[in-house]
C-alpha cells in the first residue's frame, strides 16, 4: 500500500532543511511510522524549483508552485504535477484540513485537523469596534462556517484534539463526524531525572514557542518582569524565533536572569531537564501541544492556558496547572510554585507519568495503523 502525504512546507522550498514547526515534526513522525510499518511513503510540497529529496529514509518531492495563490490552490498545483503516479487505490493525507481540497475519483483519502485555530486568529486584526458589534460577530460565523466545510473535504479525518471534534457536533448532524477519529500528540518520556527531583538552589523557567502574540509573548514580558522583581533565585530560558524576537530583545534582553535561544530538533528534552517549570500562555489556536507534551515528559512542571486541546492534557493541581490566558493569573501560580518546591516535585512525577502512559509514541502509531488499516479496507 503507498501513502501519499501533502504538506507545502516540510522542508525549505529549496529542499535543503527540514522546517521547524509541530506540523512539520508530525508529518516526520507520522511517515517514519507508517514506513516502519511496511507502507511506501512519499511526501509532496511546494518548492521554488522542483527537487527530490530526503529525511530519515522518508522521499520528500518538491514541486514549484505560487505563492500568490490560496493554500487549497498551492497544493492543487502540487497535485497537479505528481497525480499520475498515485493510483486510485492509494491512501492520501493531506497534511492539515487547511490545504485540503475534493479529489474526484479518490476514496481513501484522510485529512489532518490540528485545533481550533480560528478561535482567535485573523479576529485579532479587527478594530475593536467591529469585535463589539453585528460585524465582528458574523465575522466569527463566517470562520466557523469555512472551518467546518474544510473538515468536510475528506471523507476520513484525524483530530489530534477532542476540542475540535465536540465542537464540530455542535453545528454539523453527528453522522458527519462518524469517520472521525481523535489521536493525540505524543512524546516521548525522558530516561533522565528532572531538575525537579534535583538539589537546586535556581528555579528555571521554560519558555519554548514561536515568538508571536498568540503564543503568549506578551504574558511571558510581564511574567518576567513581575517574577524577577519578586525573587532573585529565578533565571528565565526563552527558546524560538518568530516576528516578536526585537520586542523580546528590547523588553527583556537587558535582565541578567533571562536567556534567549533557540533549539534545533531533538533538543527539547536537554532544555525540559534543566527547567523546573515550563510556561504555555497561549491565547488562541492550539491543539494538544508538542511544547506542553515536551516538557511534561521531561518532568518540568506545565503552566498552561485553558485553551484548545491542553485541556485534554492537564487536570490542574494534578499534572500541572490550568488557567486563563493573563498575566495575573500566571504569575500567582508560579509565586506559589516558586514558594512551594515540594509542590514541584509532587507535580512533576504526575506529569511524566502522564505521557508515559496516555501520551506515548507507541499509543500515537498504534492508533494510526488502525486508522489507514480501516481506510485501506475501505470500510
Amino acid at each position: 500500500m503507498r501513502i501519499h502525504i501533502f504538506y507545502l512546507a516540510v522542508m525549505d522550498r529549496l529542499g535543503d532543511h527540514i522546517t521547524v514547526g509541530g506540523i512539520q515534526n508530525y508529518l516526520i513522525g507520522l511517515g517514519t511510522a507508517l514506513k516502519n510499518a511496511g507502507y511506501e511513503v512519499r511526501i509532496y510540497q511546494g518548492a521554488d524549483q522542483n527537487f527530490a529529496s530526503s529525511y530519515n529514509n522518508i522521499e520528500i518531492i518538491g514541486k514549484k508552485n505560487d505563492l500568490k495563490k490560496s493554500l487549497k490552490e498551492q497544493t492543487k498545483q502540487v497535485f497537479e504535477q505528481v497525480k499520475n503516479e498515485i493510483s486510485y487505490n492509494d491512501i492520501v493525507i493531506f497534511g492539515t484540513d487547511k490545504i485540503a481540497f475534493k479529489l474526484k475519483g479518490y476514496s481513501k483519502t484522510i485529512s489532518i485537523q490540528h485545533g481550533i485555530s480560528f478561535d482567535y486568529i485573523s479576529y485579532n486584526a479587527f478594530p475593536s469596534f467591529l469585535k463589539n458589534n453585528l460585524i465582528g460577530t458574523f465575522y466569527k460565523w463566517m470562520q466557523c462556517y469555512k472551518n467546518a466545510r474544510d473538515f468536510l473535504v475528506c471523507k476520513n479525518v484525524v483530530c489530534v484534539d477532542y476540542n475540535f471534534v465536540n465542537w464540530i457536533r455542535t453545528i454539523l448532524p453527528r453522522n458527519y463526524s462518524e469517520n472521525t477519529v481523535v489521536i493525540p500528540n505524543y512524546a516521548n518520556p525522558s530516561k533522565e531525572l528532572s531538575i525537579n527531583h534535583k538539589s537546586n538552589d535556581k528555579i528555571r523557567i521554560l519558555f519554548a514557542r514561536r515568538f508571536e502574540m498568540m503564543r503568549g509573548v506578551f504574558i511571558l514580558i510581564d511574567i518576567v518582569k513581575e517574577i524577577s522583581s519578586r525573587y532573585q533565585n529565578v533565571e528565565f530560558t526563552i527558546c524560538g524565533d518568530g516576528p516578536l524576537k526585537n520586542k523580546l530583545n528590547d523588553e527583556l534582553g537587558s535582565f541578567s536572569n533571562v536567556t534567549i535561544t533557540k533549539y534545533g530538533i531533538g533538543e527539547a528534552e536537554k532544555f525540559n531537564l534543566e527547567h523546573h517549570i515550563t510556561l504555555v500562555p497561549t491565547y488562541g489556536s492550539e491543539g494538544t501541544s508538542f511544547s506542553l507534551l515536551e516538557g511534561m515528559a521531561a518532568g518540568a512542571v506545565p503552566v498552561v492556558s485553558n485553551v484548545g486541546g491542553m485541556t485534554n492534557i492537564i487536570i490542574d493541581d494534578y499534572n500541572g496547572y490550568i488557567m486563563n490566558p493573563d498575566s495575573k493569573s500566571f504569575i500567582n501560580r508560579i509565586s506559589d510554585l516558586i514558594d512551594n518546591p515540594e509542590t514541584l516535585r509532587r507535580i512533576s512525577g504526575k506529569a511524566k507519568e502522564t505521557v508515559s502512559v496516555s501520551f506515548n509514541e507507541r499509543k500515537w502509531e498504534k492508533e494510526w495503523i488502525k486508522v489507514i488499516n480501516k481506510v485501506s479496507n475501505g470500510s
